[in-house]
């Protein structure tokens, strides 16, 4: 269907608000830019094009399940069971249920880190998708100590247009690229590497979805 709005951001809020939709669940095309004209003369409203995306299929989500049991529910990781379940169209939700999560966890959660990227490795290649996987909520407890730095991040792109964050484990890193993509869909944000890690970077206008 298509929306027009004065603007290009009011059109998007008005995709997301009549579909019911989070950004990331929406493709667009700008069929047309907005622009101001001239005496009231030659002005131009935005117009994009907008389809919601396909969700995951449910064979796709125990398919994923069921490798992950091949894989874990060992008595070497003391894993019981590993439950999936879509988070968006992008991602599913990865928790691992343990008798015991130290092995799982380790020191400063080293073990959950490797293991983590493991599992988003596996998943990405074998499915073109994502994953956030929770360990006895060392992800929740992860995201909550990074909203002081995120913080940080917005007020910097309110002020300077631009800023970035710091190395991200994996699962964290998708999940804040995609509140970072709904909060300030109007920039490019991008998934980096660097020497110390994959981390995001958000500048500029707009990019063309």
């Amino acid at each position: 269907m298509q929306i027009v709005d004065k603007t290009l951001e009011g059109a998007i809020d008005r995709a997301i608000k009549e579909t019911n939709c989070s950004i990331r669940e929406l493709e667009y095309e700008i069929i047309q830019l907005p622009k101001a004209g001239f005496l009231g003369f030659f002005k131009k409203d935005a117009i994009i094009e907008v389809k919601v995306k396909k969700k995951i299929e449910i064979n796709i989500i125990e398919d994923i399940a069921q490798d992950l049991k091949n894989l874990f529910c060992s008595e070497y990781f003391d894993v019981r069971d590993v439950v999936v379940t879509p988070a968006n169209e992008n991602s599913v939700n990865v928790e691992f249920i343990a008798n015991s999560y130290e092995s799982l966890i380790g020191k400063d959660a080293h073990k959950y880190k490797a293991l983590d990227t493991i599992v988003n490795h596996l998943i990405n290649i074998k499915y073109n998708l994502h994953a956030r996987v929770e360990i006895c909520g060392v992800l929740a407890k992860l995201r909550e100590n990074l909203e002081k730095h995120l913080s940080e991040v917005k007020t910097k792109i309110d002020e300077a247009g631009k800023a970035q964050t710091r190395p991200l484990e994996t699962s964290l890193l998708n999940l804040v690229y995609e509140e970072l993509l709904k909060e300030f869909s109007h920039k490019n944000i991008v998934i980096k590497d660097s020497s110390l890690g994959r981390y995001i970077a958000i500048y500029g206008e707009f990019k063309k979805q």
